[in-house]
């Protein structure tokens, strides 16, 4: 087995981050810089590169919460954790995560660490062995996020609620077409923030300008489809990442008078009959909250009336 040394992250090495991220087994442009930086100044990095006989093969993107003495990985991320290049088999993966709490305890005097390993869902090839690690390092499930999940080259027949609303859409002259330019998200986000308050109490998790920005850094994996009315009226958007083979809803909303004619139905059908971007999933994004503990029935109801079907978002934590 080839020696493994940690390269603490930092600004110099973005350029072998990123290259490693995308040439890896289970990382997603997520995990690249610029868009892991995007809301540098609300975490502390603490992100590594590892190094597999001298050569970049795996890094840990990870941010330390000082109030908690917590290695987080990662905290403003949807996953983060080991993310592996194809020359890494299991027994190196376990090496390198036994590494990384090692440093962590030593350089950081962090009492814990808690990982969201990316889900299978998003590996370009085979990548469990930062699970089996997180096993043999005494890592216990803390969190169990349920997502709803469709194939979209077969996928389960819609359920009649939202056959109706699609028909509705139909008849009402709804329009779909993508709007990825500053002033889609200008026209998208006050909507957005508008249907997340009313209906579940909660602001977005980005702001107009940081989603303005990822569009301009992302422009390919990084799509807003608009529905609109004959007379050009938003009336429903999803805001969507492409990861690979999954096309990742981050957001979905609609209007009230969008809600009567049902136009997020047309923009879903839109993803899922005219598959624009080529993915094989379409992933609607956890429908729970406090760790799993809590489900939210009816926001669950409605995306799996379009097909979809549960996949695991998990969250573990090690005793340092």
């Amino acid at each position: 087995m080839k020696s493994v040394d940690l390269l603490p992250y930092d600004d110099s090495l973005a350029g072998v981050w990123d290259a490693l991220v995308r040439r890896s087994r289970n990382g997603t442009f997520l995990l690249e810089r610029g868009f892991m930086d995007y809301h540098h100044a609300r975490f502390r990095d603490c992100s590594l590169v590892l190094l597999r006989g001298g050569e970049p093969a795996a890094l840990f993107a990870a941010n330390y919460d000082e109030e908690s003495e917590t290695v987080v990985a990662h905290q403003g991320l949807t996953y983060g954790g080991l993310v592996l290049g194809d020359a890494v088999g299991g027994a190196e993966a376990l090496q390198m995560q036994a590494l990384v709490c090692a440093h962590y305890q030593k350089c950081l005097r962090a009492r814990s660490l808690i990982v969201k390993p990316v889900p299978s869902l998003y590996h370009r090839y085979p990548c469990e062995e930062p699970l089996y690690a997180l096993f043999r390092l005494g890592g216990k499930l803390i969190g169990r996020g349920l997502s709803t999940t469709l194939p979209l080259d077969e996928p389960l027949a819609p359920s009649v609620m939202r056959r109706r609303c699609l028909r509705k859409a139909q008849r009402a002259g709804v329009s779909v077409r993508e709007e990825s330019t500053a002033q889609g998200v200008a026209a998208f986000w006050p909507m957005l923030r508008d249907c997340l308050a009313m209906r579940h109490g909660v602001a977005p998790v980005h702001t107009a300008d940081e989603m303005a920005l990822l569009m301009s850094r992302f422009p390919v994996p990084i799509r807003l489809m608009m529905a609109f009315s004959p007379e050009g009226e938003v009336l429903a958007g999803v805001w969507a990442f492409l990861c690979g083979k999954v096309l990742h809803a981050q957001y979905l909303a609609t209007t009230e008078a969008g809600r009567r004619v049902g136009a997020l139905d047309a923009v879903v059908h839109y993803l899922i009959a005219g598959n624009p971007f080529g993915a094989q999933w379409l992933d609607f994004g956890i429908s729970t909250e406090r760790q799993g503990k809590v489900l939210n029935e009816g926001l669950i109801h409605q995306k799996e009336g379009f097909g979809g079907r549960g996949i695991c978002y998990d969250t573990y934590r090690i005793d340092l």
